[in-house]
């Protein structure tokens, strides 16, 4: 059932997903990625757009009308309704429910003012990576950690999210059929598959972000989870407290380059930064100031 969404997905994308992605972050938590060998997952509950969910239930019950039309059949959109009620009671009443799901998040542009101000404390760095190289060194490590990730760029675009929710659907008539469902629990793994493939939906406010998103579900997001892979912890700032998952990896990261923010002059930072991954074995990284005529002011 994942693969059929993920088919329908690719196929109906405007873009291919991008060769090199970009993450943008503070210098402490790049000492902090490089030194510990380790990535923090920020849970979905506690992303910027409080209404991420909202967007795919959106989509959902866009989509019923057209199914209802295509498929003429009640049984299967009087089942959908009732997932549709439950996922929004989930999201208004209980979002708890929602809080196995943790997420990394990069994107395709680099040297990118929006990013360089929201994310990175503006004075910071950015990562460089391939593609292909992070997704097989997660893929291992997942393979290793026996926690499950998918990874997709975002869609932005309403027409697009609608045409892959109502495809998706009208595919597991198809492939399932009906009569023997009286209960949408018993659809095989329909909810979980919509719900680890919710957040590629984003609202179109955040399209400048232009995001690639790595997603991580693990158990029991409610309990103390400690191993020689992963850890369930809290980070912080000034303005809040939030949970995350850290994935604790046995080797180097597939790091390419790094760059430093248009906004920060500092001399030093640039010695400091290849002295430092020379110390960590991090060889061939290239460190480059940012080309970017952003100003301080």
């Amino acid at each position: 059932m994942r693969n059929i969404l993920k088919k329908i997905i690719d196929r109906n994308k405007a873009e291919s997903d991008p060769e090199t992605i970009y993450h943008y972050t503070s210098i402490d938590c790049f000492k902090s990625i490089v030194e510990k060998s380790e990535l923090w997952l920020t849970n979905v509950l506690y992303m910027n757009d409080k209404m991420e969910y909202i967007d795919y239930l959106v989509s959902v019950a866009d989509s019923m009308p057209a199914i209802k039309e295509k498929i003429g059949n009640n049984t299967f959109i009087d089942l959908l309704q009732e997932l549709y009620d439950d996922d929004l009671a989930t999201f208004n009443k209980s979002p708890q429910g929602l809080s196995s799901y943790f997420m990394f998040s990069t994107c395709s542009k680099n040297d990118y003012i929006p990013m360089w101000n929201y994310y990175s404390d503006r004075t910071g760095i950015c990562l460089e990576f391939h593609r292909a190289d992070l997704d097989k060194y997660l893929a291992e490590f997942s393979s290793i950690s026996k926690v499950d990730f998918v990874n997709y760029s975002c869609i932005y675009d309403k027409d697009v999210k609608k045409k892959i929710t109502q495809e998706y659907l009208q595919e597991i008539v198809e492939t399932y059929g009906l009569d023997k469902y009286d209960d949408w629990r018993k659809i095989p793994q329909i909810k979980n598959t919509l719900l680890k493939y919710a957040w590629i939906f984003k609202n179109s406010d955040f399209e400048y972000e232009k995001e690639h998103r790595y997603v991580f579900k693990v158990s029991d997001a409610l309990k103390r989870i400690e191993s020689d892979y992963l850890a369930l912890d809290f980070s912080s700032n000034n303005i809040s407290l939030k949970p995350i998952l850290k994935l604790i990896f046995q080797s180097k990261l597939p790091i390419k380059k790094v760059f430093i923010s248009p906004l920060n002059k500092n001399e030093t930072l640039e010695y400091g930064l290849k002295r430092f991954l020379e110390f960590h074995e991090y060889t061939d990284i290239d460190v480059v100031q940012s080309k970017n005529s952003l100003r301080q002011i």
